[in-house]
């Protein structure tokens, strides 16, 4: 066992100027017209270099944890083994309350909010952990279960995206379309063209 002691004081200041920053700073450039047609014109892109940057995160940090000789740190396999295993035991958990918890919802919102009710983010939480744990040599352990979340998110969405389907489907009295992982249906509104709208059902992707 052991003891972390932190700065908070250094780490709030360092937190605010590498997240919060950036945060407002992209909110303010998207009142901007010109900025932000071109973000819209280039989302495709934009959407393939956060996936490559976040690829590059996760090898970096694999690459970390299997350079580390971790018995030297009393870290074994079957450690590992249960970070993973209580991603996915916290994940369920997670689902099945977001579930319960909102039967006054109509079914498109209700599975929508048993997708989003569990998303996290490695780029929020990544630095957290790097800021708290900055000294620390098993700071990529600690990193793990956030890493891990997200493929355990993606298979518990590949189990349940079919059957959430059905739901929607026999709600709304009607046939669902799925493109490219996102449930939509059509909606009661017509738009000022003449075209139908349809509702957003459910993502499961990150």
């Amino acid at each position: 066992s052991g003891t972390v002691s932190v700065d908070f004081g250094k780490v709030a200041i360092k937190l605010m100027y590498s997240i919060l920053v950036p945060f407002l700073c992209g909110q303010a450039l998207r009142r901007v017209d010109t900025i932000k047609d071109f973000a819209v014109k280039n989302k495709p892109k934009f959407s393939i270099f956060n996936h490559a940057v976040l690829v590059v995160i996760i090898f970096c940090s694999f690459c970390n944890i299997f350079s580390m000789r971790l018995s030297d740190y009393g870290v074994q396999w079957y450690h590992i083994m249960t970070q993973i295993l209580l991603n996915g035991v916290v994940h369920i958990l997670i689902c099945a309350l977001a579930w319960v918890s909102t039967p006054w919802a109509s079914m498109p919102d209700r599975i929508a909010i048993f997708f989003v009710a569990v998303q996290k983010t490695i780029v929020m939480g990544l630095p957290l952990l790097n800021e708290l744990f900055n000294d620390d040599p098993l700071r990529d352990i600690y990193a793990l279960p956030l890493i891990m979340y997200h493929p355990v998110e993606l298979i518990v969405g590949i189990f349940a995206g079919g059957r959430m389907l059905k739901l929607v489907e026999a709600s709304e009295g009607g046939s669902a379309i799925d493109v490219q992982g996102i449930s939509i249906v059509p909606g009661d509104q017509v738009g000022e063209d003449g075209s139908q709208e349809v509702d957003v059902v459910a993502q499961t992707g990150a």
